[in-house]
């Protein structure tokens, strides 16, 4: 396996374990984390900034893979909107979070490939 695929897991599994643990601690606690809620990037709450961080390094540390994160981001989107439909603590925006996802994750594999472009002109410089 590759090196880019085993961090690409590792990111995921990161990820999906935080909001998992997220939406669990909002059913107990019965109450919204409000720091997720607040309007902080484009008109774009918590939530947003964190979907544009997870996919931009997705983006950066995995470009070959840039398909299936895309691939994976709508199917998380397709099932997280039957879930928003049982419980109030998920929220499902499958636009919003597509659109979102997809800038997070050309941004991060355009600064790889601007970053590994400019460690070579480095290189030869030096």
């Amino acid at each position: 396996m590759d090196t880019q695929l085993i961090i690409f897991i590792c990111i995921q599994v990161h990820v999906f374990l935080f909001w998992l643990s997220v939406v669990i601690y909002r059913e107990i606690k019965r109450e919204d984390v409000m720091v997720l809620r607040k309007k902080t990037f484009f008109g774009r709450n918590g939530w947003g900034l964190a979907h544009f961080i997870h996919y931009f390094v997705l983006g950066y540390h995995c470009p070959d893979y840039w398909k299936l994160a895309l691939v994976i981001g709508i199917l998380f989107e397709a099932i997280e909107y039957p879930l928003s439909k049982i419980s109030k603590y998920i929220d499902s925006k499958p636009i919003q979070d597509t659109i979102t996802n997809s800038a997070g994750l050309a941004a991060g594999v355009a600064f790889h490939y601007y970053t590994t472009f400019c460690v070579e002109i480095v290189r030869h410089i030096l």
